[in-house]
């Protein structure tokens, strides 16, 4: 029991506990943000996505062939984009590597 004559004491006292307790239990975001896990994601990519997107919701709400013909393209197109930026990411992380690169170096 709490041995306090005023309520609102006592009442401080457990709110008090509660958020000490939660503060304890609670885990915190840490303030360092996340690693970028797409180094070959680039402005073009992100274009030919948003288009690809687009003419799948024109497709979605209009059934028609013109509208399929121009999402399956739009979906080549952002595919052929975003492979080509992965291949040029590739070639120039595989360039960067020297005989005196630190494997810890490679890994991050």
């Amino acid at each position: 029991m709490v041995c306090t004559a005023d309520i609102s004491e006592a009442v401080q006292n457990v709110v008090d506990i509660l958020v000490h307790a939660a503060d304890n239990i609670i885990p915190k975001s840490s303030p360092c943000l996340r690693k970028f896990r797409r180094p070959w994601w680039n402005e073009a990519c992100r274009d030919s996505y948003r288009n690809q997107r687009k003419c799948w919701s024109i497709f979605r709400w209009y059934l028609t062939t013109e509208n399929l013909v121009a999402f399956k393209r739009a979906k080549a197109f952002a595919r052929r984009i975003r492979r080509r930026s992965q291949r040029e990411s590739w070639i120039k992380f595989v360039l960067s590597i020297a005989s005196y690169t630190l494997s810890k170096q490679l890994w991050k």
